[in-house]
């Protein structure tokens, strides 16, 4: 079996475009993601390149060589900026314009230096921007089951040309014209048709599936405290209670800021948020990393504590209570404190997580009448349920 090498490079510049029109046709879909930009224009550099290559094989003498295999050398320095911005990193434009330049230059200085060493020079750049390019992607999205197969195709992009660079430095590589059949990096004429269209529609998969995961987590955080919304903290707080054992205990604490009405009206909404936030910080520091908190609504926020008794737990309600009061807030010139109630309830056998809420609210809601920046833990009855048996107070 024959091919013709000149066939081959054209349909890899077909290919390699299709795949940059494809990368921005998924850009157009979501035009917040920047990056695809970047990648689809390294889909474009290469195409360019290798049409250049081929034309220049066609017109000896021509500088089209030239602009080749500098193409070549920005085509992968494109896709590791794009690789960057995928994961949200800033570009890097030294970086960027270092290997088309080195390559530019081994590719001038060829007739005047060894050849071998000149020529690996370029194969070499590749293989670094494509090296961080997987590295990029490795540290920040491993999570991702796009991004196995996406690394997968790099890699043997990679692979490729370190065979290429081995064989440079071996002089096994014709010096001019295209590289024919009779050396092993000759399959990368076959192999980048494979590269441009498996790596497009993989990056394409996993843009959209960070996108899902992203709207998943907006969903599921507030966005002012950063705590789980209401939503998120109830499913995470049914998961703890059906898994409970009997013998397990379980508290739920509610904390309700004091006067936050007030606070609204007298200093406006962002003064509000401010002091939403410090409550928010005050209080997730002081929670243990199994303790899940959540912003159930205005000023209301929620604890459910796993492996916790309800003892145990009025001692960290009240830490956070009292580091809370303790913090100024710079409010126009003048330092505001604020204070916090809280309720705690105990589950027990058969209790609901409504009934759980109602009776950690009924606690806080005493916490409120008896003058407020105290907590309260739930009394019997609380609730509705008449067999909670916790009856301390913490002041």
């Amino acid at each position: 079996m024959t091919f013709d090498l000149a066939t081959l490079m054209a349909v890899g510049v077909l290919t390699t475009a299709v795949a940059g029109a494809l990368t921005i046709t998924a850009w157009v879909a979501d035009r917040d993601v920047r990056a695809l930009l970047w990648w689809a224009a390294g889909y474009f550099a290469i195409a360019f390149g290798i049409a250049c290559l081929l034309v220049s094989n066609l017109t000896p003498g021509s500088a089209l060589n030239l602009v080749g295999l500098t193409l070549l050398a920005l085509g992968p320095a494109l896709t590791w900026t794009g690789a960057r911005l995928l994961v949200d990193l800033r570009p890097l434009p030294i970086a960027i314009a270092a290997g088309p330049l080195a390559a530019l230059v081994a590719a001038v200085a060829q007739p005047l230096g060894p050849a071998p060493i000149l020529l690996a020079t370029q194969f070499a750049t590749n293989d670094v921007y494509l090296a961080l390019t997987v590295m990029a992607l490795w540290r920040y999205l491993r999570g991702l089951s796009s991004m196995i197969p996406l690394i997968a195709f790099i890699s043997l992009h990679a692979a490729v040309f370190a065979i290429g660079f081995v064989e440079a430095l071996l002089n096994l590589l014709p010096q001019r014209g295209l590289i024919g059949f009779q050396v092993l990096f000759s399959v990368v004429h076959f192999e980048q048709l494979l590269f441009a269209m498996g790596s497009s529609i993989f990056l394409v998969a996993l843009v959209r599936e960070r996108s899902e995961l992203r709207h998943k987590a907006a969903a599921s955080i507030d966005l002012l405290t950063g705590l789980a919304t209401r939503r998120a903290f109830m499913e995470k707080a049914q998961q703890a209670l059906a898994i409970r054992g009997d013998a397990t205990p379980l508290t739920l604490l509610m904390f309700d800021l004091d006067h936050f009405k007030s606070v609204n009206d007298s200093y406006g909404h962002a003064t509000g948020d401010q002091v939403l936030q410090t409550f928010a910080q005050v209080a997730r520091s002081r929670l243990r990393a199994n303790d899940v908190i959540g912003r159930l609504g205005g000023e209301e926020f929620a604890v459910i504590m796993p492996g916790t008794s309800a003892r145990t737990a009025g001692h960290i309600a009240n830490r956070i209570r009292r580091a809370f009061a303790e913090i100024p807030l710079a409010i126009g010139g003048r330092s505001m404190r604020t204070t916090v109630s809280g309720g705690i309830a105990a589950a027990e056998a058969g209790m609901t997580l409504e009934q759980l809420l109602s009776t950690a609210d009924a606690a806080l809601y005493r916490a409120k009448g008896k003058g407020r920046n105290r907590i309260e833990l739930a009394e019997r009855g609380d609730g509705g349920h008449d067999d909670t048996s916790v009856v301390i107070r913490v002041a």
